[in-house]
């Protein structure tokens, strides 16, 4: 499956300077209003970034003698500039990583929790943005949350001191003893960003590629809402130097549609792990065309290729891609920087 990877009508803008760390005692403050006692204590922090990573380049943390991160609450705050929305925008705060239970407030206003890790979070900010704003991040103690009474454990693992971790969607790393240094992750440690979107807003778009008798296919669904009204006169697939038409429907909202269509896509080659052949990938992007403007959705690049299981009871489990078997070796991936996780 595709993703997609840009729209034209989008406007992306880093939130990456002017950050600020703040280490408090757990549950001790509830809201940013109530922070300003300790304002003599914050440090200038990098997001992307972790609170450990913060206080290493401030001299506060040291792997010879960790301290526990999970124990404290974090608050980061940012100060940046903005253009008030035009009518006929969207704003949206875009979060690609927070670790792991947090609080977001844009301008003393509350806009979002998250308690996921792993996933990435929006809040619409349209209403709330001003020309200078403020937003401020609080990562809640997860010791604390922890100490929370739920069921106990059908299975306990050795792996982990605490085995509450698992009511969890956070990483395991720097809370494994014997498998990774106490360094725990904590903070925005993927990007911050504004976008500004203009006459769209993509609720959902798939791209699903099949093999069916030596020929390729694509389906495609997308499914978005129009910020002023405006719906697409007709739209399109375009797979390299082809161009196939897709449908438009109306939804019962006036403001939503929907974009579908099955194709198929002359020669093409199939693609194979790297010990078997060539990896031939097309490069894919929807058109939406309106009465006055046209919107370009980058959707990166398709590959075709057949995968069925040889054994499907598990007996003699085993893959076959493109009529052949394979042997898949397994991986361990783990980053290869802890203090930051954004090691290339």
């Amino acid at each position: 499956m595709a993703h997609l990877r840009d729209v034209t009508t989008s406007k992306y803008t880093p939130l990456q300077d002017g950050w600020e760390l703040l280490s408090t005692g757990a549950g001790r403050y509830q809201s940013p209003e109530q922070l300003e006692p300790a304002e003599h204590r914050w440090l200038a922090a990098s997001v992307p970034g972790t609170v450990i990573d913060t206080l290493q380049r401030h001299q506060q943390w040291d792997l010879s003698q960790p301290f526990n991160v999970d124990t404290q609450d974090w608050w980061y705050r940012c100060a940046f500039e903005a253009s008030v929305p035009a009518h006929g925008k969207q704003v949206v705060l875009k979060f690609d990583g927070l670790a792991t239970v947090t609080e977001i407030w844009l301008n003393d206003q509350h806009m979002l929790s998250t308690d996921n890790m792993f996933r990435a979070y929006e809040a619409d900010v349209t209403a709330t943005l001003r020309e200078h704003n403020t937003l401020v991040i609080h990562c809640r103690s997860l010791q604390s949350l922890l100490t929370q009474k739920r069921p106990r454990p059908r299975w306990r693992t050795k792996l982990v001191e605490h085995q509450q971790l698992r009511w969890f969607r956070t990483t395991l790393l720097g809370r494994m003893p014997g498998w990774s240094p106490p360094v725990q992750p904590v903070g925005p440690w993927r990007a911050v960003a504004l976008e500004e979107r203009d006459i769209l807003v993509l609720e959902h778009v798939s791209l699903q590629t099949r093999v069916q008798t030596e020929q390729g296919y694509v389906a495609v669904s997308l499914q978005a809402r129009s910020i002023d009204g405006q719906m697409p006169t007709r739209a399109a697939l375009i797979i390299d130097e082809y161009t196939f038409p897709l449908h438009v429907q109306q939804q019962e909202t006036r403001d939503a549609f929907v974009l579908s269509g099955d194709v198929c896509v002359p020669s093409v080659q199939l693609w194979w792990p790297h010990t078997h052949g060539p990896q031939p990938l097309h490069l894919a992007k929807i058109m939406l065309h309106y009465p006055d403007t046209s919107i370009e959705l980058a959707c990166g690049r398709l590959a075709f290729r057949r995968i069925e299981l040889l054994d499907a009871d598990g007996e003699h489990f085993g893959i076959r891609v493109n009529g052949v078997p394979i042997f898949c070796r397994g991986a361990c991936w783990t980053s290869l920087d802890i203090f930051t996780l954004t090691g290339s």
